[in-house]
């Protein structure tokens, strides 16, 4: 339900991601990956999603947004192996960075599904199998945060400073879930009229790519009232 502006032309892509088509990804059959929102063993809470927007800036980590591209990724952070996990709707492919000079080991996970893209923020937790594939970095550490703000140790208070009140909350979890519907842009209806596999008229184009719906995605968990996992994903189809 998830991602940045990657539209529905883009899932052939994803797809080949997660079949390890697009890379030489290393497939690990089991669930340990409890972090995953794709893991199959992570119930999908059963909200109705809202109408607010939640700023762009919510959707950003180390200056790579949701949906962006491993490739991209690796030029930034540094290349790290690929894993594979699950397959049909629970098919997911992730690089995993870590931190490489510090007292605790913090995460920052990009993961890819069917269509589906999310970025993660956490530390602690349990290990699981293929860990020791994340790649060291100096740029990872608990001073990570979005382009927002969002980070390591803040507090509930100024969680919802910045994401505003949380659509769903317990005493250690809170969900933002928002489905909105969007005009392209001048420049994004050129890319996926140009893009779509084959040609259109004006009236079918504009049918199909003047709007699309955004569907975001934001998941917080709290030790000790604290953040210490992050969730960010958004997905933008054409309706």
């Amino acid at each position: 339900m998830w991602l940045t502006l990657t539209f529905m032309l883009n899932a052939i892509l994803l797809m080949m991601l997660v079949l390890g088509l697009a890379g030489q990804a290393l497939r690990i059959d089991d669930k340990s990956d409890w972090w995953s929102l794709l893991n199959e063993n992570t119930p999908e809470p059963n909200l109705k999603a809202r109408t607010k927007v939640l700023a762009d800036t919510n959707f950003t980590i180390l200056g790579l947004a949701a949906g962006t591209q491993f490739d991209e990724i690796a030029a930034k952070l540094g290349k790290a192996q690929s894993v594979q996990r699950g397959d049909a709707s629970s098919g997911r492919e992730q690089v995993c960075y870590a931190s490489a000079n510090s007292t605790e080991t913090v995460h920052v996970i990009f993961e890819f599904g069917e269509l589906t893209s999310v970025f993660y923020l956490f530390t602690g937790g349990k290990d699981w199998k293929g860990s020791d594939l994340c790649h060291k970095s100096k740029q990872i550490s608990r001073t990570v945060s979005t382009s927002s703000g969002l980070r390591l140790g803040l507090t509930r208070a100024q969680i919802e400073a910045i994401l505003g009140k949380a659509d769903f909350a317990t005493n250690d979890k809170l969900i933002w879930n928002r489905q909105v519907e969007k005009r392209t842009t001048a420049e994004e209806f050129a890319r996926m009229r140009r893009e779509y596999p084959e040609p259109l008229s004006d009236k079918v184009a504009h049918e199909k790519f003047d709007s699309y719906t955004e569907d975001s995605y934001i998941e917080i968990r709290l030790i000790d009232s604290r953040l210490n996992y992050l969730a960010v994903s958004r997905l933008g189809t054409v309706d």
